[in-house]
């Protein structure tokens, strides 16, 4: 398999990044925005991978690719006359980490958790912590050094359970790995593979942020490039081991209908009843008009019946409407308000071609429908941003944040 160098690799644009280079030469029409007014909060992003997360205070946590040369963590503090401020919390170096995924998560004694793609000893990525001091100032520790091998190497973001541990895949290895950071309980972490893509019908090179249930069942999605990706399920058995259920494959509908996630799509989500919800960034709609994809992408709901089987539903195709008003090519995962509906981004589409946030949502006994809640570039010189990418997050007052290329922005709820 070819490998980057490390003098190459250090410079090497995300997966995600790759979805934005199919869109450059699409021309889109106009329509309307939705019930929400934008506010950008921060503009000073160089290449931001949206998926923020609030703390206890309503302050927001993200990473950056290139804030600094090898990348960074960042704080959005939250000031009462409703400004916000920016405080770079670590610069990577390069040899513990560079390239920092999104989607941090923290622990019950305030410590964040995430990993690079690259970087680290062997530059193959790092899993790091970052502990807050007295003094305000936060400490970093690698945890986690990857290394190219059967144990994989280019690690997702990783999620954390009641106990502390770790869980995450790596897009390589050599189809990739389900793993485990065990926290010890004298400080150390033991690295654990779970599960080995075969590159078979379990699909390879998983992608995006996993999830987990109440029963510690793990969820998550592959990027096959071959029109095969899945939805796969790993279930922790009494003795210790794991099993690996396959919950879907795309692309089993003619023309890719049912969706095909390529870069830019991410982890799944799940409702209080076990139900799966994501994007896929092409697929759907079959007429979708540009030459370079097949389909402008999907949101779909997997439904987990009473009897342990799946049922799989495409809840909107994008580009349905002329110009592609609806949005196009979606990016990054969903999140679900407390009734149900579902929220997402676009690359492009939307009223000025470059991006959306929408909602897809349904009443009892309806199906479901596309809104798109705000067009980007809607103010003169985009100074709204464009091209968000990455998931959203959501306030308890309904607000949104997000992240464009260059900006944080929120959507307050009118």
């Amino acid at each position: 398999m070819l490998r980057l160098s490390p003098l190459n690799k250090v410079s090497f644009f995300s997966k995600s990044s790759a979805l934005r280079m199919i869109v450059v030469s699409v021309v889109l029409a106009s329509a309307a925005s939705g019930q929400f007014t934008e506010k950008v909060l921060i503009k000073s992003l160089i290449s931001g991978n949206g998926g923020l997360i609030f703390d206890q205070h309503g302050d927001l946590y993200g990473t950056d690719q290139k804030l600094t040369r090898f990348g960074a963590v960042y704080r959005l503090h939250h000031f009462p006359n409703g400004t916000w401020g920016k405080t770079i919390l670590h610069h990577f170096s390069g040899t513990d980490g560079a390239s920092p995924e999104p989607n941090l998560v923290f622990d019950n004694a305030g410590n964040l958790y995430g990993s690079t793609t690259i970087g680290g000893i062997y530059n193959d990525g790092t899993v790091y912590q970052l502990s807050p001091t007295a003094s305000g100032t936060w400490t970093e520790k690698v945890l986690y050094n990857f290394q190219f091998g059967t144990h994989g190497w280019d690690p997702s973001p990783v999620i954390i359970d009641g106990a502390g541990n770790l869980y995450g895949t790596t897009f390589f290895g050599p189809n990739g790995t389900i793993f485990e950071l065990v926290h010890n309980s004298h400080g150390t972490w033991t690295h654990k593979v779970l599960y080995q893509f075969t590159g078979g019908t379990d699909g390879r090179n998983p992608q995006g942020a996993l999830v987990r249930d109440s029963a510690g069942n793990l969820y998550g999605t592959t990027f096959d490039g071959t029109e095969r990706a899945t939805v796969f399920e790993l279930s922790p058995e009494t003795n210790g081991s794991w099993t690996f259920h396959l919950v879907h494959t795309f692309c089993s509908r003619a023309k890719c209908t049912d969706g095909n996630p390529g870069f830019g799509s991410a982890s799944v989500t799940l409702d209080n009843h076990g139900n799966l919800y994501g994007m896929t960034s092409q697929g759907g709609n079959p007429n979708c008009s540009p030459a370079l994809v097949s389909g402008c992408g999907t949101v779909f709901k997997i439904t987990h019946t009473k009897i342990g089987a799946w049922t799989f539903q495409v809840l909107h195709s994008f580009c349905l409407l002329d110009g592609c008003v609806d949005g196009q090519f979606p990016g990054g995962g969903v999140i679900l308000d407390g009734v149900g509906n579902v929220y997402g981004v676009t690359l492009a589409g939307g009223a000025n071609r470059f991006g959306t946030v929408f909602k897809v949502s349904h009443a009892p006994g309806h199906p479901w429908t596309e809104e798109v809640l705000y067009s980007f570039c809607s103010v003169s010189n985009c100074a709204d941003g464009k091209g968000p990418l990455g998931s959203l997050v959501i306030d308890n007052a309904g607000n949104l944040f997000g992240t464009t290329l260059s900006a944080v922005f929120e959507l307050q709820r009118e």
